[in-house]
C-alpha cells in the first residue's frame, strides 16, 4: 500500500488495522513528515518516505510493489490536480 500526501497517519494506520503488510505513507512537508514519523513510530509496518507530487527522481520506489494506493483529504488544492495526475 501507498498512501499520497499521508499528513500526521491516519489512513495508513487504518490500512495496517484492516490487513495490510506493509503501508508507505508518504508526504512532502518535513513538519508533517517529522510529526508522521513519531505517530507511527511503534508500528512497523508503516514506512515513512518523502515524495513531493511530480518528483523527478524516485528511484526510492524502485522496487515497491503498489496493490492499492490511498490518497485521502489531497485534492483541496485544485492547483495540485495535475501534479497528483502525474504522480500517479
Amino acid at each position: 500500500v501507498v498512501e499520497l500526501g499521508a499528513g500526521v497517519g491516519y489512513v495508513a494506520f487504518k490500512a495496517v488495522e484492516l490487513g495490510a503488510s506493509l503501508v508507505y505513507a508518504t508526504d512532502h512537508d518535513e513538519d508533517v513528515l517529522r510529526l508522521l514519523r513519531l505517530n507511527v513510530a511503534t508500528v512497523s509496518s508503516i514506512h515513512v518516505l518523502k515524495l513531493a507530487w511530480e518528483q523527478e527522481d524516485v528511484t526510492f520506489l524502485r522496487g515497491v510493489v503498489v496493490d492499492i494506493l490511498l490518497c485521502s483529504d489531497c485534492l483541496f488544492n485544485h492547483d495540485l490536480y495535475e501534479s497528483l495526475l502525474k504522480t500517479i
